[in-house]
């Protein structure tokens, strides 16, 4: 599926239910430019009932401070957290959860 669109500003959940996906999707991959937006359309995201059973989600965190923002890391650890998603790999560039409904066996 390809949308062109604002990743800050689409309702996910009309487009996700508009193109027959599921609940629980296997993997989504979040990466945007400049990575502020990142967060934004994480947030957005999370507005819906959709799950990801794995994400990996780009923090660009070695390069944080030519942005001017601060840390972009633990704004988004802590919605993933809320989301119930656990960090099981917290890299330079990116970090990788997986949903806790997979360690459950809710699969």
């Amino acid at each position: 599926m390809f949308i062109l669109s604002d990743a800050t500003t689409i309702d996910y959940g009309e487009v996700l239910r508009a193109n027959n996906m599921p609940l629980v999707i296997d993997y989504l991959s979040m990466d945007l430019e400049p990575p502020p937006l990142t967060l934004k359309a994480l947030k957005r995201l999370f507005e819906t009932d959709y799950v990801f059973n794995f994400i990996t989600y780009e923090t660009d965190y070695y390069r944080e401070d030519k942005f001017g923002v601060g840390s972009l890391r633990k704004p988004s650890q802590e919605l993933f957290k809320n989301r119930g998603y656990i960090l099981i790999n917290e890299g330079r560039q990116d970090d990788y959860y997986i949903h806790s409904r997979i360690l459950n066996g809710a699969v």
